[in-house]
């Protein structure tokens, strides 16, 4: 009883987008209603009250004297235009689906190994490809960093965020349409929260969209850089990239930002913001806040 436990609010939540809610906090009160089981009255009622508010009060101030909150750094920096060359086209996303697809791969062939199910999605078992269409193809991560982790790509090769332009927010907003559904069929009543987003320095191309639930319950979750990049402003939200190609346009990422970023923020459980120093411990710790609502997904 009055054991307090600090919820991250969900991004896609009207509570964070309209009122600017990251945190809720949810109590286990005294059970003081008539209508339950072995409830309290009277002055036992009053007792158990104070001493459960006494409680919350401590554990939020602990809370609090641990939590970090990030610099208030914008997520996607922008680039001044004056640093694009003045006479340089602007890009139409249909016009150069050719020119992506001809153009010479500069690092490793495991660079491009998420092509070939944009190619030929159909060659592959449904163990590997989720679904597709004509337009997108979304596949089971490899090395999940959560229970349920998959990615959306579209079918046409787009390299990363750099490529797309205002006429790609059709695609972007059909890639979110598909994420959701994925999430639907994934969900299995679990009540573990699902996020969508792209990495801003992304370890492969082809564009790719990450969904995956909020649990970050993985054998394949080892370092803190895996963390980090999913739970801090590395990981960009779908909107955030929408908003901003349909304002500038383009998507610029300050790569020195980013890299730094993933590296020097304390590791923090996404549930309740206590900070970690060692991978072992904070999934151990996550584990607790995971168990009761554990599904086969």
């Amino acid at each position: 009883m009055g054991q307090m436990c600090p919820v991250a609010v969900d991004p896609r939540s009207s509570l964070r987008t309209e009122h600017g809610v990251q945190w809720v906090v949810y109590t286990v009160a005294p059970n003081v209603l008539p209508s339950r089981a072995e409830c309290l009255a009277g002055e036992d009622a009053m007792d158990a009250a104070v001493e459960g508010v006494g409680v919350v009060f401590r554990s939020l101030v602990a809370w609090l004297s641990q939590w970090q909150p990030a610099q208030p750094v914008p997520a996607l920096p922008s680039t001044p235009r004056s640093a694009t060359a003045p006479n340089t086209p602007k890009r139409k996303a249909q016009d150069d689906s050719e020119t992506r697809q001809q153009q010479p791969s500069r690092r490793s062939p495991w660079a491009d190994a998420l092509w070939p199910f944009c190619e030929s999605p159909e060659t592959f078992p449904k163990s590997v490809v989720e679904s597709f269409d004509d337009e997108t193809v979304t596949i089971y991560d490899k090395y999940p960093k959560s229970r349920v982790h998959m990615l959306v790509m579209p079918r046409r090769r787009i390299g990363s965020l750099a490529d797309l332009c205002r006429d790609d927010v059709p695609l972007l907003g059909l890639m979110a349409q598909r994420a959701q559904e994925a999430i639907a069929r994934h969900a299995n009543g679990a009540s573990t929260a699902f996020k969508t987003g792209f990495h801003a320095i992304p370890s492969m191309r082809q564009l790719h969209l990450h969904v995956l639930g909020t649990d970050h319950d993985a054998p394949a979750l080892k370092t803190k850089h895996h963390y980090n990049s999913f739970t801090t402003p590395f990981f960009v939200p779908l909107e955030a990239v929408v908003q901003r190609l349909e304002t500038d346009d383009r998507i610029d990422m300050d790569t020195a930002y980013y890299s730094a970023l993933v590296k020097s923020t304390p590791m923090s459980c996404v549930h309740c913001g206590t900070v970690f120093t060692s991978m072992p411990s904070l999934k151990s710790h996550l584990k607790t806040h995971t168990a009761s609502t554990r599904s086969d997904v």
